[in-house]
């Protein structure tokens, strides 16, 4: 679905899970092109940026972007340890 906001109209997007979701989906690489269309449309072209929270590998991720359209940089937080908790669980 085509956004309503015009063309770069945006400095950042911020996607917290959403490309998690769409990777459920049926016709996930359809679907993913689609929304990676639009935020590339309306993001600023030379100052604009795209922040995406993922539970997912950052190699798996990376997958979904074409690197000729998008410069991508990868940042891992580390997963908070809890006291008492054995880790793998």
């Amino acid at each position: 679905k085509k956004l309503k906001f015009l063309d770069e109209s945006f400095d950042l997007v911020v996607c917290k899970g959403t490309l998690d979701a769409v990777l459920c989906c049926a016709n996930t690489a359809e679907k993913i092109q689609r929304m990676l269309d639009e935020c590339h449309r309306v993001l600023d072209k030379k100052h604009g940026a795209m922040v995406i929270i993922s539970y997912g590998e950052p190699d798996v991720r990376l997958n979904c972007f074409d690197t000729n359209r998008w410069k991508v940089k990868t940042y891992t937080v580390p997963k908070p340890v809890v006291p008492g908790e054995k880790v793998g669980e």
